[in-house]
C-alpha cells in the first residue's frame, strides 16, 4: 500500500476546476449557486492552504495530512520534544510508517537540529519513493531502514544456491529515487542502523538460512541531483547475517550525480561476513563528489569479501577532497596496534 504526495500539485487541479465551474454556473444565471458549489469544492478538497505553505506536524496523522495531494504545504516542521525511538515506549517516536509514501512533487521535511526527530522505516518496505518530477529534502532528522524488505523467489539462473529459494530484498530501506525524479537534498541527517537490538532476530534468520540481498541500504537512487550534507551514517551490528549480499550498503547510485560534504560513515561489528561491491557507497553511473568526508570501520572477525568501501564502475567518475579512512580492529589494550591505516583517498576509481 503507498500513499501519494505531490506538494502543492493539487492546489493547481483545484483552481483549473473552480474556474470552469465558475463560468458553467454563471452561464445557467445562478450566482449564489457558484457560491454554494465552491463551498463544497473546498470541503470536498480539504482545508484552505496554509499562509506560506508552512505547516506543522507533531505526529503521524498530522504528517501524512501534510504530505497528502493538495494539502499546500510546502515546508513541513516537525513539532516534537524528543527524537524519539524509545523501544520500551512506542509513544515516544510519533513517526511510524506503515506504508511507503509517494512524493510526486516537491517535498520538504525540517526537523530540530536539537533533537533529530526520528523517521521509522522499520515497519514499511521503505518511508519515501520519490517519482517522476519529485524532490524530497529532509533536514536535520534520524531516518532507519526498512525491517520488512521483500521476499522473493531466487533468480532462476542462481536457483540452488540458496538453502530456501527465497530472498529477502532491499532497495532503497529509507528513500527509492525513481528515474525522472529531481532529486532531494540531506541536510544534518542521521542514517541510523542500529540493530543492537535485533541480535535474535538476525540469529533466527542465520538458524533458518534466509538470504539476504540489500542495493542501497538506505537510499537507492535511480536518477536526479542529491546532495548529502553534514550527514552521519551509522551502522551498528553484533554479528552480520551469514548470506548477505550488497550492492551499496548505505547509498547505491545507477545515474545522475551525488556530491557528500562532510558526512562520515561510522561501521561496527563483533563478527561481520561482509560480501558485495561498495560497502559505504557504490557508484555505477553518473558523478559523485566527496569532500571532507571520513569512513571508520571497527570490528573483532570479519570475514569479507567486498570489493571496495567506496565503489565506483565505469563509466561512473568519483572524485574525493581530503578524504580519510580508518580500518580498525578491536585488540585488547595489551596487545599492539597495527600501523596507522589512515590514508588519503586520491582522485581515482577504488
Amino acid at each position: 500500500m503507498t500513499i501519494t504526495t505531490g506538494g502543492t500539485t493539487g492546489s493547481t487541479i483545484a483552481a483549473t476546476k473552480t474556474k470552469d465551474l465558475i463560468n458553467s454556473a454563471l452561464l445557467a444565471g445562478g450566482f449564489q449557486k457558484v457560491q454554494q458549489q465552491q463551498q463544497q469544492q473546498q470541503q470536498q478538497a480539504g482545508a484552505v492552504s496554509p499562509p506560506g505553505g508552512v505547516c506543522f506536524a507533531s505526529d503521524m496523522p498530522e504528517l501524512l495530512e501534510a504530505l497528502a495531494v493538495g494539502s499546500g504545504c510546502t515546508i513541513i516542521n516537525l513539532v516534537v520534544l524528543t527524537g524519539g525511538g524509545d523501544e520500551e515506549n512506542d509513544d515516544d517516536t510519533p513517526f511510524v510508517f506503515e506504508n511507503e509514501v509517494l512524493v510526486s512533487g516537491r517535498v520538504v521535511i525540517q526537523g530540530n537540529s536539537v533533537v533529530l526527530p526520528f523517521l521509522d522505516c522499520a515497519l514499511s518496505i521503505r518511508c519515501f519513493r520519490v517519482l517522476a518530477a519529485g524532490y524530497l529534502e529532509l533536514r536535520y532528522v534520524r531516518i532507519n531502514q526498512s525491517d520488512e524488505g521483500v521476499m522473493r523467489p531466487v533468480n532462476p539462473l542462481f536457483e540452488g544456491m540458496t538453502p530456501t529459494g527465497m530472498v529477502r530484498e532491499y532497495r532503497g530501506g529509507s528513500i527509492y529515487f525513481e528515474p525522472g525524479a529531481t532529486g532531494g537534498r540531506f541536510l544534518g541527517v542521521y542514517f541510523d542502523d542500529d540493530q543492537s537490538d535485533e541480535s535474535g532476530w538476525i540469529l533466527e534468520q542465520n538458524l533458518a538460512l534466509t538470504s539476504f540481498r540489500v542495493y542501497g541500504g538506505f537510499i537507492f537512487m535511480a536518477g536526479g541531483r542529491l546532495e548529502f550534507d553534514l550527514c552521519l551514517f551509522w551502522d551498528f551490528e553484533f554479528m552480520t547475517p551469514l548470506d548477505r549480499i550488497y550492492l551499496g550498503g548505505d547509498v547505491l547510485v545507477l545515474a545522475g550525480e551525488v556530491s557528500f560534504t562532510g558526512c562520515a560513515w561510522l561501521y561496527t561489528t563483533f563478527f561481520g561476513f561482509e560480501n558485495g561491491a561498495g560497502f559505504n557507497v557504490a557508484l555505477l553511473g553518473g558523478l559523485a563528489t566527496y569532500t571532507l568526508c571520513e569512513v571508520r570501520l571497527a570490528c573483532i572477525s570479519s570475514l569479507s569479501s567486498a570489493s571496495s568501501i567506496l565503489h565506483s564502475l565505469p563509466p561512473a567518475v568519483p572524485v574525493f577532497h581530503f578524504c580519510l579512512s580508518l580500518i580498525k580492529p578491536f585488540l585488547p589494550p595489551s596487545l599492539p596496534l597495527p600501523p596507522s591505516p589512515y590514508s588519503s583517498w586520491r582522485s581515482t576509481a577504488s
